[in-house]
Order: structure tokens, then C-alpha cells, then sequence
């Protein structure tokens, strides 16, 4: 199967060098609705940031270390949700971040994605994974497979979208997934498919699924994590003869200082990760019985989260080491998620002018 697989060597339209800012929506949390999305998507246009941004999560999520404790939140579908933005909409992309591949029948989604495409006039952006959250599987009745079988259908399923996006007929007798003479038309208008963004971590994901990307946009890991795997990033752009370009999904509360920045989002952070903002810090101070604690917390393989809590000062601190690092896209996760109206308008004042001018 591999030695077809034709990926191209440029880089779909809509993907360069530019430092680029998106907004994570807040399509996965109680209080959430769709007015709510739409008028915050619009904002975001409104004050020139690049891209929007929806989780792919059946159920609503409101921490990354414990479910909820009475029903879950909403939660709005990732597909008909930007396909609606789309047309609302005129120069904003719209991307998943991302979207579980094993939830789906890929021949299925390839034509939706490419009818995404064409609703937006070219502005969609694949962020895929192969999924990890059984509860969400069970509710569906989706098949939750060992992690390896999970890759394995992820890739398949990848390998045949971005043929189904590319050639006009597609025949495929596969492991999981047998096609004849399928078509996908209309094509999608980005050539020679949409930007495609990987979310993943481990060792063996990046290594099977990276090349099928051009993008990697992990979840909010560390400076050193992402040095630890910019060795497998320049193994597999060499072997692919393209470059790959780095993003994050990046946690953030800002204010006026610190502390109101602090006191704006310490509950919802500590909701989220477990921790409050000083708790995490001081997990990373190499006091002995912080260590003991880290070795049981969600920070174990990724180190110190990408979350910046401060002032302007503070956010663009951070974010110019993300960038000195490599990293391009910026996908900002306001902590709480339901401020980020307020908090948009203080990173489109005082971060994001300043850092598009430094580095351009």
C-alpha cells in the first residue's frame, strides 16, 4: 500500500511560514450553544486572526483528567458545525482539532470533507487522530479497539481520504475498508486536497501517521516535548521530501497582570488539568515530593503544559519561545473557554500585532 501513496512535496494552499493565530471554540462545554460560536467565530474574524477552530468530541468535555460528575455538557458536531461557520464567514479558515478518523466511514467524510471545502471556498483545515476516549466510542456504539488496531484503521482510513480527494475513481480492498469505483465530486477546491494537521504524541502515531500530514498540531506539551520529537519530525520530512509544519493547541488566560490573570482562570484551569496554575508550577521546581507527585500526574510524558497566564508581557514571552522552537500555528484555548470573547480582544491589541511584527 505505501509505495503508492503519492504525497505531494508542496504545501496545500493556505499553509506557509507565517507565525498564524486560531481560536479553539468552545463547542464542548455546559453553556455553550451555537449563537454563542457563531458570534464568537465572526469576532474572530473581525479582528483579523487567521483560523477557528472545533474539537471533534461526541460528548462534552470540561476536564482533561476527570469526567463530569452529573450529565455531560453539550457538545456540537464538528462537520455541520463549521459547515454552517463557512458560510458566515468570508476569510477565516476552519479547521478540526481534531477529528477522530475511527468514528467515521472515511469514504464517507472524504466527501464531506471536500464538500467543506467548497462551502468555505477553500478554507478548510483537517486536523485527525485515531481517537482515545472510549466513553465517547461506547455512546456511539463504535468499536473501541486496542490502541494498535486504532492506528491501524487510522491510517487506512487517511491513506484512502486523500486518494478519494485526489484521483477521480477510487477502488480499494483494504483491512478494514473495501470500495469500488468511488468518487468523490465535487472535488475539493484547495489542491491537491486540504491542509491536513496531525494531533498526536506518541512515539509510534507520529512515526505511521506524520507522513500523511502536513502539519503536526499537538495538544499543549512542553518546550522539551517537542524538542524530545523533532528527530522523528526531520526523519520523516526527509523521507517524504516536504517540510512539516509545527503548531499547538495553546492554553491561555490573560488580563491586565498576572494576578487578575490568575484569578480570572484558576478555577477553571485546576477544573481542567487537576492542578491550579501555582500547583503546576511548583510541581516543576524539583522539590522532591513535587517529583513524587508529577509521576502521577497528567504532565508525566509531556512536561509543563503550553498555558500562559499573565499579561500581555507574559503571553508573548511564552509564545517567542514556541516560535524560536519552530512552531508556526498558535490555536488559542482561552481558560475559562466560555471568556474567550473578552480575552480574544486583549490578544488581538496587545499579543498578536506585536508578534506578527517581530517575526512576521
Amino acid at each position: 500500500m505505501h509505495s503508492n501513496l503519492n504525497i505531494k512535496e508542496r504545501l496545500p494552499m493556505g499553509m506557509d511560514n507565517a507565525i498564524r493565530f486560531g481560536v479553539f471554540l468552545p463547542v464542548f462545554v455546559r453553556g455553550t450553544n451555537f449563537d454563542l460560536i457563531l458570534e464568537l467565530t465572526k469576532f474572530t474574524e473581525k479582528l483579523g486572526l487567521d483560523s477557528v477552530w472545533s474539537c471533534d468530541h461526541l460528548l462534552g468535555v470540561e476536564s482533561v483528567v476527570k469526567e463530569p460528575s452529573k450529565e455531560y455538557p453539550p457538545a456540537l458536531e464538528s462537520t455541520v458545525t463549521l459547515a454552517a461557520l463557512a458560510r458566515e464567514t468570508k476569510r477565516l479558515r476552519l479547521g478540526t482539532a481534531v477529528s477522530c478518523i475511527p468514528y467515521r466511514n472515511p469514504p464517507l467524510y472524504a466527501k464531506q470533507i471536500a464538500l467543506l471545502d467548497v462551502i468555505s471556498n477553500g478554507r478548510f483545515e483537517l486536523g485527525f487522530g485515531a481517537g482515545w476516549r472510549e466513553k465517547e466510542f461506547i455512546a456511539y456504539d463504535i468499536p473501541f479497539r486496542p490502541f494498535s488496531k486504532r492506528l491501524e484503521r487510522t491510517k487506512e482510513g487517511i491513506y484512502l481520504i486523500k486518494r478519494l480527494l485526489e484521483e477521480e475513481s477510487v477502488s480499494f480492498d483494504g483491512k478494514f475498508i473495501k470500495i469500488q469505483n468511488c468518487q468523490i465530486n465535487p472535488k475539493p477546491i484547495q489542491k491537491p486536497h486540504p491542509p491536513f494537521w496531525l494531533g498526536a504524541i506518541g512515539k509510534r502515531t507520529l512515526t505511521e501517521l506524520l507522513p500523511f500530514a502536513d502539519g503536526w498540531l499537538p495538544p499543549a506539551v512542553s518546550l522539551d516535548f517537542i524538542k524530545s520529537r523533532e528527530p522523528l519530525v526531520k526523519e520523516v520530512e526527509k523521507k517524504m521530501g516536504k517540510r512539516i509544519l509545527k503548531g499547538i493547541e495553546f492554553y491561555t488566560a490573560i488580563d491586565k497582570d498576572r494576578d487578575l490573570a490568575i484569578k480570572r482562570s484558576n478555577e477553571s484551569i485546576k477544573e481542567w488539568f487537576g492542578y491550579s496554575i501555582e500547583e503546576i508550577d511548583d510541581l516543576f521546581l524539583g522539590d522532591k515530593r513535587m517529583k513524587v507527585e508529577l509521576e502521577s500526574s497528567p504532565f508525566r510524558e509531556v512536561g509543563k503544559p503550553a498555558l500562559a497566564v499573565g499579561g500581555p508581557d507574559d503571553c508573548i514571552n511564552m509564545i517567542e519561545k514556541y516560535i524560536k522552537a519552530g512552531l508556526s500555528l498558535f490555536v488559542l484555548h482561552f481558560m475559562p473557554i466560555l471568556e474567550s470573547y473578552q480575552q480574544l480582544k486583549i490578544y488581538a491589541e496587545k499579543v498578536i500585532p506585536y508578534i506578527k511584527e517581530e517575526f512576521g
